[in-house]
């Protein structure tokens, strides 16, 4: 389970993550980050799914150093295509296809599957 830390609404749906303990330093390294950011990605597919509408920005705000990077790009295909990718990695993780430590994800520590 996870949660979204922030919704606001002004001038539009605005889902912001706050980020402790990693900083943007410069606004460039913010914009960067909040375009590759897969976890914002998750969330704007579940406001889409919970609100049949996808929200109007997208925000990482680094608490450190009061960096913000916003972005509105996270489209409904690229949405769609997370989906279907976690609708998979769902499946291999049940049918053991994706077990801990393995590949990508060395640092993973997966809770054991039940039989």
């Amino acid at each position: 389970y996870g949660r979204i830390d922030a919704v606001f609404e002004h001038d539009g749906v605005e889902i912001r993550d706050y980020k402790t303990g990693f900083a943007a330093k410069n606004p460039e390294a913010a914009q960067k980050n909040v375009r590759d950011s897969r976890q914002l990605e998750l969330y704007a597919l579940s406001w889409l799914i919970q609100h049949g509408q996808m929200p109007d920005k997208l925000s990482l705000h680094y608490v450190d150093t009061n960096q913000i990077g916003t972005t509105t790009r996270k489209q409904e295909k690229t949405l769609e295509s997370r989906s279907q990718q976690l609708i998979a990695a769902v499946d291999d993780l049940k049918t053991g296809k994706f077990p801990p430590g393995s590949g990508k994800h060395a640092y993973c520590l997966h809770p054991p599957l039940n039989p």
